[in-house]
């Protein structure tokens, strides 16, 4: 067995402690890529999750545009018409009214 003083035993012992920093190193290493590719991977699912929100959310606002814009053309519509049947009431009475005799004057 080498003495500790000896500068084999010296090389042996750093060379171990060297290939033992390495192993510790490379785990750490190791450990570090994996917790990152986890962030990531989670960092990547909330984006999906929050877009899909998103255009679900969007989905959700342009229906309901197209609903009232839908409503309001169905009023609009309704409104057109009443407008030409008063349009044509009045043309009636104007014809009536036109076609009569003056009222005389009551005293």
């Amino acid at each position: 067995m080498p003495h500790p003083a000896d500068p084999a035993a010296v090389g042996d012992r750093v060379r171990h402690l060297l290939e033992l920093a390495h192993a510790e190193a490379d785990g750490i290493v190791a450990a570090a890529r994996e917790r990152a590719a986890a962030i990531v991977r989670d960092a990547e699912e909330a984006a999906d999750r929050r877009s899909a929100d998103a255009r679900a959310q969007a989905y959700r606002i342009v229906d309901d545009a197209r609903r009232r814009a839908d409503r309001l053309a169905a009023i609009e519509r309704r409104t057109a018409d009443r407008l030409r049947r008063i349009d044509a009431f009045l043309a009636d009475a104007e014809s009536l009214l036109d076609e009569q005799t003056p009222l005389r004057a009551v005293a």
